[in-house]
């Protein structure tokens, strides 16, 4: 790490709050925009909720769900960071700028989510266009983000300052989502009239660029200036993307565990975007309720986040990993049957906590222990395979889910049908060996 304040306690280093801020910045986006308001609002109103959108193509006729809709363009949107995140993450590590390239994210993702506060019913092709820009952005920006924690963290902080990380940002999350409430449902003694739901995205974009300026300034990036040209420099990520490929066939526990984060992470990432569509279709939740509710999973995914961390100190990653997975079989098995014991909307409380609880740790330990297996030289660039990793999950997830609904019309079935890759994903990291992905990577970075 190159951090001028490095020889501090962890928690005392401005970088390390830097870089903990900036996933309370980019937290916004996925609670307010994927995980709460946008995506009812988008699949229930903007694209007209079950009775969808009309299309018409080479004489074939169809109804489409908006929550099919919505899906599709998750899928959309992911396909593209997927196919170019090698690529500028190898560009990054090529050119030492990667917080350059964070940057540069984040004005895509900030000005994509400005445009959405303009998308009113029934412009569902705006607001998908709209969207897409603003998840590029937000997906991209991640990948940088992701490849800083080596720079900030020491080898024996990364499980800590990656789980801090997630538990400030859910934290961030939290508060703008509180602050929602107060513009969609103001209490009595409030002074304002209740905003309009479009005003929230324009909360989003401020908090973004806000929280994003300690990451700016107070983490340190070694200065390494440009030598070659933009078209030099494509040439050679390429190259160095390709012999990065050919050699990770070669890293048999980075790639095993590339293949079970892609199973279980099709399944986070689903009941993430998914959630606040099946409060409302399915228990007929309003905004106020379903905003409190995932205020409640933001505070247990603070703790999750916290906690799990500090197990890692007895228990490896690898451990409290698969027990989070565990957790996550359960969510998808009550779903499935809700209102079996109790009021379903107390029931769907009690899954909301049990999800929260794992949501940020299973996350957190998830990058940590991918991390333990990457060249400190090849950081994004092996970051740039971890993010396809991400977006195949988040491309093929939603896509599987918003299909079933289209075929089946059941909201459970579609979400029992996650439990196969929480299943798959939970086997496949059994057979991962952290401290042979280790030495995998110091013989990678003596090449």
């Amino acid at each position: 790490m190159f951090q001028p304040d490095a020889n501090l306690p962890t928690f005392r280093r401005k970088s390390v709050w830097g870089w903990a801020f900036y996933d309370v910045a980019n937290s916004a986006f996925a609670t307010t925009i994927l995980a709460v308001i946008f995506n009812k609002y988008y699949a229930l109103q903007v694209a007209n909720g079950d009775e969808g959108i009309f299309f018409s193509l080479f004489g074939i006729q169809s109804q489409i769900p908006g929550t099919t809709i919505f899906s599709y363009l998750i899928s959309i949107s992911t396909l593209f960071v997927m196919a170019i995140s090698p690529f500028i993450g190898a560009m990054a590590d090529e050119s030492g700028h990667r917080k350059r390239y964070l940057f540069y994210s984040t004005i895509l993702g900030v000005l994509g989510t400005f445009l959405l506060g303009f998308v009113d019913r029934g412009e569902w092709l705006f607001g998908g266009i709209a969207f897409i820009i603003a998840n590029v952005g937000f997906n991209a920006g991640l990948l940088f983000y992701d490849a800083l924690l080596k720079q900030v963290a020491k080898p024996n902080e990364i499980g800590k300052v990656s789980g801090f990380g997630w538990g400030v940002g859910y934290l961030g999350g939290g508060l703008l989502l509180l602050i929602n409430l107060f513009m969609l449902s103001p209490p009595a003694w409030a002074f304002w009239e209740p905003r309009p739901v479009t005003d929230t995205f324009f909360s989003v974009a401020v908090w973004w660029v806000l929280f994003s300026i300690p990451m700016m300034f107070w983490v340190y990036e070694k200065k390494e200036p440009l030598k070659i040209n933009v078209f030099r420099l494509w040439k050679h990520s390429f190259n160095r993307l390709y012999k990065t490929f050919l050699y990770t066939k070669q890293l048999k526990h980075t790639f095993l565990f590339l293949i079970a984060y892609f199973f279980y992470n099709n399944g986070i990432q689903t009941v993430i975007l998914m959630a606040s569509i099946f409060g409302e279709s399915v228990l007929q939740m309003n905004s106020s309720q379903l905003i409190l509710f995932f205020l409640m999973i933001q505070g247990c995914g603070f703790i999750g986040s916290v906690f799990f961390g500090w197990l890692t100190q007895w228990l490896n990653d690898k451990t409290a990993l698969f027990l989070s997975l565990i957790v996550w079989m359960l969510v998808c098995i009550w779903t499935y049957g809700i209102g079996t014991f109790f009021d379903p909307i107390l029931e769907f409380h009690i899954i909301g906590i049990l999800a929260g609880l794992v949501l940020g740790s299973s996350q957190s330990l998830s990058r940590s222990l991918f991390a333990r297996f990457t060249p400190i030289n090849r950081t994004a660039e092996f970051f740039g395979f971890f993010s396809v990793q991400s977006r195949i999950s988040t491309l093929i997830g939603p896509l599987l889910y918003g299909t079933m609904l289209w075929l089946t019309h059941s909201i459970q079935l579609a979400i029992l049908c996650l439990l196969f890759f929480f299943v798959c994903g939970g086997l496949l990291l059994l057979l991962v060996n952290p401290e042979a992905g280790e030495k995998e990577a110091l013989s990678y970075e003596r090449l």
